[in-house]
């Protein structure tokens, strides 16, 4: 039988290719590509996969690589090259400008102190004296602060030398408080102080035994009354300090009899309110604006990663969640920490009194390097996987909303209850107030000892205990455990989720194929349970489901057995769940899946969940999981060293798949055929013996296509085998050994490729359109008997007719050829009554 075939977009190669393995008849179409197909000859398979030793890569050296790519995309992207190298060098200028302008202010030198004994207080002749008089005292035991004695601790002069007025109290006021006693003499208190330049003393007492028993108690009360333009607190405080001083000076003269008298002299120091006080700590600020701003320039790894897919393949090939997060999280925390701690020796050269402590150096560095950038880390991590794909807006406000909570330092130092709130709520701000805090307590026991002629800080153990120190190491702990943790669950939502939701798919699922009158499916279903594990297939799934959130039901009990030396095709219309089916079957579905797979590795049966994780399964996605700032030879290298596999592995996968001239080609500037092809080369670098393509030449021009055809049949073996997923009927006719038909979830039909062409193509296709304006639900016009009872006429009818599509109210039916002479009178002549219904 001759046949023309259109060779115009082969390449030599590929003609001679299929002149001698006998499928050139594959490049024709029509009748002759389908009988090329039928009458291809069988070739012995090859016995066993290329043998590829594979060594572990440990996570050191998974760490190394991904710094080794991160480099090569900073240096090739100059969006990247301005975030990775120009944000850092001008974050490190603030820093470096602000730790001079600090040193220029002497920040280090601060005062909280200051000697109050050369203090002018008050005029020291004046004051006012309230008392009573003790002959209107007499049923009472004691005596009340005679004018004499009341004087002389206002003044400390003899009564002669003094103007200090005496305020006779009425003594029906006896027994009230002093607080309303000055409420009632208010008035003439004001008229005799208001002349004064300063405080007005003013002393009263109830309670002053003159009884030589020095135990007795004594009692003065000694206070000030002052003018609002003429206050001071330094003056005020002296006031009382000086009345201490004279009282002191009177009870000893009495307690000797008036034999010695004791002029006693304090040292009086006034101490700032150190809430009160701004402190000028600009390197600390310019610091926590790096701390901030830094870990954004590594969000667009994570995002790239997760655009391109690179997260996914990786876990195909062995890498787990927690080896790829702490690999990534090692290899940001390594450039971050470089950064931080050029800015850190900053400080310690320049201002080495404040930063080079051991306090700074043994609690608060370490903890901020191991904990604080960590937890900033996987504050931009949790972005990214919530947000999954770049979103500028969300991006911009995250660091703007950042930076804002490390800069409340300047406003939060002055009220502590809002400082805690925070700490405990906002990791940012806890990084950034471990140094704040930490350096202003320092500063404070400084400044503090110094008056006191001591040059030793308080010990480690009393610096942690400090209030704002222990509650800054306290929260950052917190946040890393709990970021942590709120990641874990965040990544593996989808599989928790599933999990959660597992017992309810398997209640709701349905017998889908219990009414099916497709012997193929059945054929295939009865060969699963009654020889499960069958020693001819390398992988069994049975009953797969797959479930949306909304609880739309994806695939519904797709149960199949690939065997061994097979190419296995999944082909169907979008929204069919053929990439749904796969990704369930390689173990990355993020939605909840139900059933079970089981592939055959080593003659020993294992869920697919555990091959993908020691790395088993060849997955080739369609969304070519490439960096696309590096050529194709640097993305087979990465790839091949994380999976452990030699170098002379990826040599022979180069001339094998026809890669050696686009080795140098950057894979952004790349054909799409050579991505696929890529792609397929780093599924199969591991020479995995179960292969999983997902549209294998989507978008590829016709000379890729062949070329990648071909290459996907030269793989096969007789221990491996190809499971293909793909929306094009033609690419699977050409690839397939056998073809499982797909619609809406369900399978359709189950065969080898021959039998299929012998079926389909002499079938008519029947499409019948159902009035679905009829509401009605009684049984006899409800839509689905109405569908139920057409399905029915149309088999009895024309024997041996597949329902293709019968989910809607547009049926469509497979009708064969030899089951009438002609199909519109037939139609017509069978289903008259059931139209005027």
């Amino acid at each position: 039988m001759m046949c023309s075939v259109n060779l115009r977009n082969l390449e030599a190669e590929d003609i001679e290719y299929h002149f001698q393995q006998g499928t050139v008849g594959y490049v024709a179409e029509d009748n002759d590509r389908i009988r090329a197909i039928k009458n291809r000859t069988s070739f012995p398979l090859p016995v066993g996969n290329v043998a590829v030793k594979k060594s572990s890569c440990s996570w050191i050296r998974t760490i190394g690589k991904l710094i080794e790519v991160h480099i090569k995309l900073i240096c090739r992207s100059k969006a990247r090259l301005f975030m990775r190298l120009i944000v850092p060098i001008a974050s490190l200028l603030l820093v470096a400008g602000a730790v001079v302008f600090e040193k220029s202010e002497e920040v280090d030198k601060i005062q909280i102190s200051y000697n109050l004994s050369n203090t002018t207080a008050f005029e020291r002749n004046k004051g006012i004296c309230m008392h009573f008089y003790s002959i209107f005292l007499t049923d009472v035991h004691w005596d009340v602060l005679s004018q004499g004695e009341c004087g002389y601790f206002i003044t400390g002069m003899k009564k002669t030398d003094r103007e200090v007025k005496g305020l006779v109290l009425d003594p029906v006021f006896f027994g009230k408080s002093l607080a309303e006693l000055l409420e009632i003499y208010l008035p003439y208190i004001r008229k005799q102080c208001q002349k004064m330049s300063g405080p007005c003393p003013i002393a009263y007492s109830t309670d002053w035994c003159p009884d030589t028993d020095v135990s007795k108690s004594h009692k003065v009360h000694v206070g000030a009354y002052v003018n609002s333009d003429n206050y001071t607190a330094d003056s005020v405080a002296m006031t009382a300090i000086e009345v201490f001083r004279n009282m002191i000076s009177q009870i000893t003269l009495q307690i000797f009899d008036g034999k010695h008298s004791v002029k006693p002299e304090f040292d009086t120091v006034g101490f700032l309110n150190v809430e009160a006080i701004f402190f000028r700590l600009y390197s600390l600020f310019a610091q926590s604006v790096l701390l901030a701003v830094l870990p954004m320039m590594f969000l667009s790894d994570i995002l790239q990663d997760m655009k391109y897919g690179i997260r996914v393949q990786l876990l195909t090939m062995g890498v787990s969640r927690l080896k790829y997060w702490f690999c990534n999280i090692v290899s940001h925390w390594l450039q971050f920490a470089v950064i931080y701690s050029i800015s850190i020796t900053l400080q310690v050269c320049i201002i080495a009194s404040a930063y080079n402590t051991m306090h700074y150096l043994a609690i608060i560095l370490p903890v901020t390097l191991l904990f604080g950038i960590m937890n900033n880390l996987l504050c931009v991590y949790l972005l990214a996987i919530v947000m999954g794909h770049a979103r500028y807006v969300a991006i911009a406000t995250y660091a703007f909303v950042s930076l804002m909570i490390s800069l409340s330092l300047l406003f939060v130092q002055f009220h502590n209850l809002a400082g805690r709130i925070l700490v405990f709520l906002c990791p940012q701000f806890a990084t950034a107030a471990l140094a704040f805090y930490g350096i202003r307590f320092m500063y404070y026991s400084g400044a503090y000892y110094e008056i006191f002629g001591d040059s030793r800080l308080p010990s480690l153990m009393d610096f942690i205990a400090s209030r704002h120190v222990m509650y800054s190491l306290m929260a950052i702990v917190l946040h890393f455990v709990l970021l942590v943790i709120i990641m874990i669950l965040i990544d593996k939502r989808h599989r928790l989720y599933a999990t959660c939701r597992q017992g309810g798919i398997y209640s709701a699922a349905t017998k889908a194929y219990a009414s099916t009158l497709e012997v193929s499916i059945l054929n295939e279903l009865n060969s699963l349970n009654e020889n499960p594990f069958a020693s001819e297939n390398i992988l069994e799934a049975m009953d797969l489901r797959v479930v949306k959130p909304d609880r739309s039901v994806v695939l519904k009990n797709l149960s199949v057995g690939v065997k061994s030396g097979e190419v296995f095709g999944l082909v169907g219309p979008c929204g069919s769940g053929t990439n749904s089916a796969i990704r369930a079957i390689v173990g990355i579905e993020t939605n909840a899946c139900a059933g079970q797979v089981d592939l055959q590795i080593d003659d020993k049966w294992i869920p697919n969940v555990v091959a993908a994780r020691r790395g088993i399964i060849g997955f080739c996605p369609a969304s070519n999981p490439l960096y696309q700032r590096l050529t194709i030879h640097e993305n087979l290298i990465f790839y091949a060293q994380i999976n452990g596999v030699p170098a002379g592995r990826v040599r022979q996968l180069v001339l094998e798949f026809s890669l050696a001239s686009e080795l140098g080609t950057i894979v952004k500037r790349a054909t799409k055929g050579v991505k696929r092809r890529l792609t397929l080369a780093i599924a199969l670098l591991a020479a995995p013996e179960f292969v999983a393509i997902e549209n294998p030449s989507d978008g590829v021009d016709p000379s890729s296509r062949q070329i990648m055809r071909r290459i996907i049949r030269s793989q096969v073996t007789e221990r491996r085998s190809i499971f293909i997923a793909s929306h094009q009927m033609e690419e699977c006719e050409t690839l397939c050994d056998r073809i499982c038909i797909m619609n809406h979830g369900l399978m359709v039909t189950l065969n080898r490729i021959e039998q299929l062409l012998d079926r389909y193509k002499r079938l008519y296709l029947l499409e019948m359109q159902l009035d679905d304006s009829r509401n009605s639900e009684s049984a006899g016009d409800g839509m689905e008997y109405r569908k139920a009872h057409a399905a029915r006429l149309v088999c009895d009818r024309f024997p041996g007719t597949i329902t293709i599509e019968w989910f809607t109210s547009l049926l469509q039916f497979a009708v064969p050829i030899i089951s009438m002479d002609r199909l519109s009178s037939g139609v017509i002549g069978k289903f008259a009554k059931f139209r005027a219904d």
